[in-house]
């Protein structure tokens, strides 16, 4: 039995910055990415690892305010989707 895999952003709502928390997925890569609320793509990197350094402190202060939808896809094939709330 395989454990439900999850992906969680935080602190929520954040003014500055927030970490990536990516539950029960093995090893891989993934591309990040950040929507605003009308699906346009604000931000994207790739990470060589789940557990990079780079998911620990993602950049959000040069974002207006609003709620961005977080598109994680590992091993370019599974997508997974978290919301953020950037307040400043």
């Amino acid at each position: 039995l395989e454990a439900e895999k999850s992906l969680s952003a935080f602190p929520n709502p954040t003014s500055g910055s927030f970490s990536l928390s990516l539950n029960n997925f093995s090893e891989g890569e993934a591309i990040v990415r950040i929507l605003s609320s009308a699906g346009m793509k604000v931000m994207e990197f790739n990470v060589e690892s789940l557990d990079a350094t780079e998911l620990k402190q993602i950049p959000v202060d040069k974002l207006e305010n609003g709620v961005y939808i977080i598109q994680v896809t590992v091993n370019k094939a599974e997508n997974y989707f978290t919301r953020i709330v950037v307040a400043k």
